[in-house]
């Protein structure tokens, strides 16, 4: 009789050294004949290292009598054994293939979908739900079924189009006479309930492990009914799921969720199995660790109580490490430099140390360089797309450049791939000769005729050499492939051109160059992603066969099946640190592990991405149905706590909690909870006699942890960053610019003793291992470092330069607080000649003048490119809507009485609504505003139909909400000066201009300086009472703030209500607004039912208008406050006051956030607050107008008070 055995654990790592024990035990057995095999069924991720830590920890020889699989492979072993499948199967990636192929073929068979065909990763999230379809036992009439009685809405649509889908999926396999891996499981199944088949005899003799499934999720149906038969099968099944069976552990239970549910799967699929607890090996505090995770508290009560009765308590658990870093780069150094200290003063080796990275390592690169300087070999799991590989990038290249309308930057795109046959200098030297002369657009490349465009011999030659050598052949691929009307041929071609000697070679030399280098990831990731790219060209040769496609879309089919995939390698070498997700690291068994980059939104997460059916719709579909189908944003929030929580379940020597985060409103939970914690009861530590109980207990848990926290500051005393020679070198060298006196002998020496000096007075109260934490000790390091600076034989001090207002960054580094000036000779030829200033010049000062300095006066930018100028997409909004304007003012204008204005403008309201006048003004617009980029059918077909979008909801919500009234639009980008529009035709007239002067006459060094306001009015709208609404527009999301009005960071719109009723005195203002361009909010996204509010009224909520609408006498004294705002700030430019001094309400709307010279200014986000002028809230909104018009209004009475005297 079948031995059936359910194991429950919470330690992963337990419990697959509970299964591999077991398996070792057999393959040892003399019994054990090869009519006997043993299988382990785990998670494909999970295959590699379960068998390194089976060959490595369990002395065994091999794997003879076991194999380890995941439930696919399993199905083709017993098919194999038994027969009862034979055929060729498509692959994932032509899963793919095949339904990019159907939904471009059948575009009218779909509602959602063939919007996204070639969108990038979007036929992998079908096919990741076409899969999940089958494995929750959904089929095709069950879809078809729930598309019906959907009400008509968004998810009706979705669920039709699966419909539609599975239907021709599965029409195209029987036709190319393939088999669906997905369907593996189902055929074993059929071939598991033949009991009569006497080939499935050999199980009666197998035993079967099923391990790592039942961790962080549920087991589906597909597995539950495999599992059921061969229970009935198998000589002894095991089944492991992870969990606390324990009745009394309730939270325990909650936070292992998907292991509860899936040991309840089990017991009802058999109800006779044997269950068994493995006995918990995890020590008293860290499961409390685990439970706080989801609690947010700590039993230190019934935890001290566990303490007590356990012997030795000390030995087992892990010392606890909190690390506060200021920033992710700081944080990886820092870990690198703990980790170099523990491998050389605590003996630990390599493989010994693991990194669990909260979210995903984003900058790998970043990473890996830091590891090297510290000369620390690691591997890092988390494999990369083949889309961030060179390879893709080369393959993306040159299908744009087959594109006969292709851009310069796809060309560069190419030759900067990383696979190019030039060299990076050969290829800069050409771009730069490409701008000198003005090589914008590829045919003047491809045409030889243009090469006398090139003046200078010796650059025309290297020019021309350069085409020959690189592009030539590219130019002729690109024409062949192009002639090609069949998707086979294509693919053919394509297949044949990458498997060219000459570039295979080349492409072999990167993959050996990368491992010489230490990228052993990458060139194995390199050369996978080959052999992925090869099989998509292969198969797609033979799903597409004869079917004729264009160009484009051949190229959007391949980049789009190819850019998601993820090429599967495994962990090299024998001694390397492993960093990799906190999924991965459960599994892992290391002595030492950095837990990084926990935040309050990641650990554990607090929120999760939906995937193509969001929760409403899938407890809809599970009703209907009565079928299960996968939560994905449930789910990864219950997986992410179990990671969280696995962490800590197998015994370690120490663990270390690192954040990103100075700010403790950022830290996660955990991280918060021991913090404080050590801080409350930092002084009771070392006491002899603690009379609080409660103190007593904690103090117990802090020691039972050896809890230590430590924030590197900065560097101005050595840390485990200094734990390079380079780093020691660099740090002290910034310590040696003493500004005050830097003539004054330099000594390293003086420097380690005040370090040493300073570390001790710190850590005079702390044990050995507290100040080994805080401060390595051994010599090898940072003061044998420091030491070789003065032992080196030639070196000569480097002399500081002179004190200079042009060197912010040195006089930043002591005076962080001080103003700093520019020399006034230096500073005057660089404004003698400037005339105006804008309002966004005065915001970009007043937000921070070291800012406006590099941006606006030295005109520091990037290298140019090639791109379409963003500029323009607000000249095409600004032509579009003046056009649409225009034609309404006429129309009202010419009504006769108020009943025909009334009707007019309800045939307005109607004519509007219609796409199609927004392509008519889409056209006029690009001719008046002789925009041509935007005529061409790419650009058209991207970005001009956004635009539409964007146009048809700001007309719908400008005559809704601000046209109802009298007011008409009269003004359309009014200029000043000198430009003048008359309000009808906008015709020039002589008139008279009154000019605002920032600054008028100013004397500065002997130079008579004159600085003149201007700029551009986007749009006025009038009445019949003078009355005018000022409004400006903004592409962005622009709101409006007083607080900000107040301080001087929003000055447009006050300065533009000052200039136009300085030059209309006659008129009144009703309002001054922002109108906001942006695509609409009223989108039909997550509903299952149709929304209940038309798109008008949730047009209407979204309130594109941001406006202040106030009394008269407060808006002109906003236009006044910020017009003395203006002329403080142009006051200071012109004195050369540029101190990188940023300011804000707070942090977050500092500059600094997407400044691009925070290198040259010496940012450093530790002292962010310190350089930053954070102003204070103020009160509601109409305080704030009050507050404003009393301060002009007694700057006026002292005015004129002075001018009475």
């Amino acid at each position: 009789m079948t031995r059936n055995l359910l194991i429950a654990g919470t330690d992963p790592i337990q419990l697959q050294d509970y299964c591999l024990q077991e398996l070792a035990k057999h393959t040892k057995d003399k019994q054990a004949k090869l009519t006997d095999p043993a299988f382990i069924l785990v998670p494909d991720a999970l295959k590699a290292d379960i068998e390194k830590r089976y060959l490595s920890n369990f002395d065994v020889n091999g794997l003879m009598l076991a194999e380890v699989l995941s439930f696919q492979r399993f199905a083709y072993r017993i098919f194999m054994m038994a027969g009862g499948l034979a055929g060729d199967f498509i692959s994932p990636i032509g899963k793919s293939l095949l339904i990019q192929k159907i939904i471009c073929q059948n575009p009218d068979r779909f509602k959602r979908f063939q919007r996204f065909a070639g969108k990038t990763g979007f036929s992998d999230e079908l096919e990741k739900v076409l899969r999940d379809f089958k494995r929750f036992d959904l089929d095709e009439k069950d879809i078809r079924d729930l598309a019906e009685k959907a009400a008509p809405s968004l998810t009706k649509d979705k669920i039709s189009d699966f419909a539609e889908l599975f239907d021709l999926y599965q029409k195209e396999i029987e036709h190319l006479q393939l088999l669906d891996e997905d369907d593996n499981l189902n055929f074993l199944l059929d071939l598991l309930n033949n009991e009569n088949n006497t080939d499935l005899a050999f199980l009666k003799n197998t035993q079967i492990w099923i391990t790592g499934f039942a961790d962080i999720r549920t087991f589906n149906q597909q597995e539950l009914k495999i599992i059921q038969r061969l229970s009935t099968f198998a000589k002894k099944l095991t089944i492991t799921v992870c969990t606390d069976i324990n009745l009394k552990h309730n939270i325990r239970q909650e936070i292992f969720e998907p292991g509860q549910i899936a040991f309840e799967q089990i017991i009802a699929v058999i109800p006779n199995i044997e269950t068994i607890a493995l006995d918990n090996h995890t020590p008293i505090v860290q499961r409390a660790l685990q439970e706080a995770i989801l609690t947010g508290k700590i039993d230190f009560a019934s935890v001290d109580k566990e303490i007590q009765a356990k012997n030795n308590f000390n030995h087992d658990s892990a010392k606890i490490r909190l690390i506060t870093n200021e920033n992710p780069r700081q944080e990886w150094a820092f870990v690198a430099g703990e980790i170099k200290r523990l491998i050389k003063e605590a003996n630990y080796r390599q493989k010994e140390i693991g990194i669990a990275v909260v979210s995903e390592v984003n900058n790998q690169s970043l990473v890996k360089s830091i590891f090297r300087e510290f000369g620390l070999n690691a591997y890092i799991t988390d494999r990369l797309p083949i889309k961030n590989l060179p390879l893709y990038r080369y393959i993306e290249g040159f299908l744009q450049i087959c594109n006969p309308n292709y851009q310069m930057e796809d060309l560069l795109l190419f030759l900067r791939s990383g696979l190019s046959l030039a060299n990076y200098d050969e290829i800069d030297e050409f771009e730069n000769i490409c701008l000198e002369y003005g090589y914008r657009y590829p045919y003047q490349i491809e045409n030889p005729k243009y090469l006398n465009k090139i003046t200078n011999e010796e650059k025309r030659e290297t020019f021309s050499e350069f085409v020959q050598s690189y592009l030539q052949n590219i130019f002729q691929a690109a024409k062949e492939i192009r002639s090609y009307r069949k998707t086979s041929d294509k693919a053919n071609y394509l297949l044949n051109w990458l498997a060219d000697e000459t570039f295979f070679s080349h492409l072999e030399n990167k993959i050996e160059e990368l491992r010489k280098l230490g990228e052993e990831d990458i060139a194995l990731s390199l050369a996978a992603a080959w052999e992925i790219t090869i099989q998509l060209l292969e198969e797609s040769y033979t799903l597409f066969n004869v079917e004729n496609i264009s160009q484009a879309k051949f190229g959007e089919i391949i980049l789009g099946s190819l850019a998601m995939q993820i090429p599967n390698t495994i962990p090299v070498g024998l001694d390397r640190i492993r960093i990799g997700s906190m999924q991965e690291l459960m599994y892992y068994d290391c002595k030492i592990l950095f837990i990084v980059g926990m935040s309050i939104d990641n650990f554990p997460p607090i929120n999760t991405e939906n995937s193509f059916f969001n929760s409403r719709e899938v407890e809809w579909i599970e009703e209907i149905s009565s079928k299960k189908l996968p939560d994905y944003k449930k789910n990864q929030i219950l997986a992410g706590l179990v990671n969280a929580a696995a962490l800590f379940s197998h015994p370690k020597d120490q663990i270390y909690l690192s954040t990103p985060y100075l700010d403790s409103d950022q830290w996660s939970g955990l991280y918060s909870l021991l913090t404080d914690l050590l801080k409350t009861n930092q002084e009771k530590i070392d006491s002899i006699e603690i009379e609080d109980l409660e103190a007593e207990q904690k103090i117990n848990f802090i020691k039972a942890i050896q809890l230590l926290q430590i924030v590197p500051g900065d560097l101005y005393y050595p840390d485990q960053r200094w734990l390079t020679k380079k780093r020691s070198k660099r740090y002290v060298k910034t310590q040696k610019q003493d500004l005050f006196n830097y003539k004054k002998e330099y000594k390293p020496e003086q420097i380690i003793e005040n370090a040493k000096a300073k570390s001790k007075e710190e850590n005079n109260n702390l044990d050995k291992s507290t100040q080994e934490f805080l401060l390595p000790q051994s010599k090898t390091y940072w003061h044998k470092a420091i030491s070789k600076l003065q032992n080196t034989e030639g070196e000569k001090e480097e002399t500081l330069a002179n004190i200079s207002p042009f060197n912010p960054l040195i006089l930043w580094n002591t005076e962080r607080k001080e103003s700093l000036y520019l020399n006034p000779k230096s500073y005057t030829p660089l404004i003698q000649d400037r005339k105006f200033l804008s309002a966004s010049s005065l915001e970009n000062y007043q937000s921070c003048p070291y800012q406006f300095f590099s941006q606006n006066i030295l005109k520091l930018q990037e290298r140019p490119i090639w791109e379409i100028d963003p500029r323009d997409r607000g000249t095409m909004i600004h032509a579009m809507m003046e056009i649409a304007l225009r034609e309404f003012e006429t129309i009202m204008q010419s009504a006769a009485d108020q009943t025909t204005k009334e009707n007019r403008y309800q045939e307005w309201l109607a004519k509007i609504q219609d796409e199609k006048l927004y392509d008519d003004l889409y056209n006029t617009a690009i001719h008046s505003a002789k925009l041509s980029t935007y005529a061409d059918p790419i650009v058209k077909s991207k970005d001009g139909q956004r635009l539409k979008r964007i146009i048809r909801s700001a007309l719908i919500f400008d005559s809704h909400a601000n046209l109802k009234g009298d007011f008409l639009p009269s003004y359309f980008e009014w200029k000043f000066p000198p430009h003048f529009q008359n309000k009808k035709h906008g015709s020039e007239e002589e008139i008279f201009y009154q000019p605002l002067y920032l600054l008028e006459n100013n004397d500065y060094y002997g130079e008579k300086i004159s600085l003149e306001f201007n700029g551009i009015i986007d749009r006025i709208d009038q009445n019949a009472l003078q009355q005018y609404r000022l409004i400006d527009y903004k592409t962005g999301n622009k709101t409006i703030e007083l607080e900000k009005i107040f301080y001087g960071l929003d000055l447009q719109l006050g300065l533009y209500q000052k200039i136009w009723q300085v030059n209309h005195p006659e008129q009144k203002v009703d309002s001054i607004a922002y109108f906001v361009f942006d695509n609409p909010v009223a989108r039909e996204t997550n509903s299952i039912f149709p929304p209940k509010e038309s798109f008008n009224e949730r047009l209407e909520k979204q309130n594109l208008k941001k406006s202040i609408k106030a009394d008269m006498e407060q808006i002109n004294a906003i236009g006044e406050f910020s017009f003395q705002k203006a002329k403080e700030s142009t006051k200071n430019i012109i004195m050369g006051e540029i101190s990188p001094n940023p300011k804000g309400l707070n942090t977050s709307t500092l500059a600094c956030r997407y400044c691009q010279f925070k290198e040259i200014c010496g940012y450093d986000q530790r002292l962010i607050k310190e350089r930053a002028t954070l102003f204070e809230p103020l009160t509601e909104k109409g305080e704030i107008l009050n507050l404003i018009q009393q301060i002009i209004e007694q700057e006026e009475t002292e005015t004129q008070t002075e001018g009475n005297i």
